[in-house]
């Protein structure tokens, strides 16, 4: 009976121990909405004037994600 009293008291002192709690800063990324406009879509066509300006259209959308992020763009 004293072993098990013994017992109950090693087992529950681990629940009686005070929690303490450590006061310091945490960094935390929070999302900023980007407030900048997108390029206007162009024409799709097959001919060699339509694919440049798909490919312009795709080097701006680059250059505005960049921008957004903080990063210089060509």
């Amino acid at each position: 009976m004293k072993w098990v009293m013994l017992v109950l008291v090693v087992m529950l002192s681990g629940c009686a121990t005070k929690v303490e709690y450590v006061d310091r800063p945490v960094e935390v990324k929070v999302p900023v909405k980007c407030k900048l406009e997108m390029p206007k879509k162009p024409d799709v066509t097959i001919d060699v004037d339509g694919l440049r300006a798909v490919l312009t259209y795709t080097e701006l959308l680059e250059c505005t994600l960049k921008k957004c992020r903080g990063e210089a763009c060509k």
